[in-house]
């Protein structure tokens, strides 16, 4: 899923990469030879964030080229602290973030996403990752297993409220980032898909991770598949367990990951047994002897 998270990061941090001009004498425009459309007309798209001075774009640049997290971090907090109002904190922690969740530093992703949702908290993206983060490092031992729990359930439940009130940057085609918009909502159902899984709410998880493959039905996850095989195997829905795990090891053979497609095959023979078993050989009926 990481590739396709950087594929939204790229689009949601495009245009960042200047400074409003200031101060330039303005020009009275030419009478257009036809009537301009109206702001009706216009499809909306987001503002691209700038800096106010040639100041503020250096300091960005220099913390965004900061190729080590804790000091990026660091530049990123510093840049905050310099320029409070500036539209560009969002984007310089959303980079430090995207490198922090290729790296997969939970710890990190979820101290920035925290100062990101503290200036924009309906920020889809950050939303979203935060829930994954808490989701996947919340193990049931944990003395705050359910105040994390019920942390990542809201979060992902605030991202999909928001997911689609999201606006695309300029120059980004609007079935592209439709297409965006459904890898975020497919991240949120198997993040409620694993914490169910985990609380053994296998009923809950098998709606969960087959809406997550709904939402993106673009592209085949194999660890989607595979969980829900696994999920279908607990509440006893067995043909549909096989199923799924039938397009987990086709998915994870075409993408080259022989341990998840190990793992399938390990589900699909185990549910194949169990089947099996449920449902035992009929024995013949008995023939009556002819008369004598």
């Amino acid at each position: 899923m990481k590739k396709f998270l950087s594929s939204i990061a790229m689009l949601m941090l495009a245009g960042t990469m200047s400074f409003a001009q200031t101060g330039a004498s303005p020009q009275k425009p030419a009478a257009p030879a036809t009537p301009p459309p109206t702001a009706a007309d216009a499809p909306k798209v987001a503002k691209a964030p700038q800096a106010k001075t040639p100041e503020e774009y250096k300091a960005y640049q220099t913390a965004a080229a900061i190729t080590d997290p804790t000091a990026a971090e660091a530049a990123a907090d510093e840049f905050a602290k310099k320029f409070p109002e500036s539209e560009l904190r969002v984007t310089l922690y959303s980079l430090i973030l995207q490198k922090a969740y290729d790296a997969n530093e939970s710890a990190r992703i979820i101290s920035l996403g925290r100062k990101v949702l503290a200036i924009e908290p309906t920020n889809p993206m950050t939303l979203v990752v935060m829930a994954t983060a808490i989701a996947e490092t919340t193990k049931e031992t944990d003395l705050d297993y359910a105040e994390k729990s019920a942390e990542a359930t809201k979060l992902g439940d605030e991202a999909l409220k928001n997911i689609d009130s999201m606006l695309p940057q300029p120059n980004v085609a609007p079935e592209q980032f439709e297409g965006l918009k459904g890898i975020l909502r497919s991240m949120v159902y198997s993040t409620k898909g694993y914490m169910a899984m985990n609380k053994k709410d296998y009923a809950n998880g098998e709606v969960a991770f087959q809406k997550a493959i709904d939402a993106n039905p673009q592209q085949q996850d194999p660890v989607l598949f595979l969980r829900l095989a696994v999920c279908q195997e607990k509440v006893k829905r067995f043909a549909p367990a096989i199923a799924n795990a039938n397009k987990a090891i086709q998915a994870a053979e075409a993408q080259n990951n022989p341990q998840v497609a190990n793992l399938a095959r390990s589900e699909r023979d185990l549910v194949q047994r169990m089947m099996n078993t449920a449902t035992p050989a009929k024995t013949p009926a008995p023939t009556t002897p002819p008369k004598q």
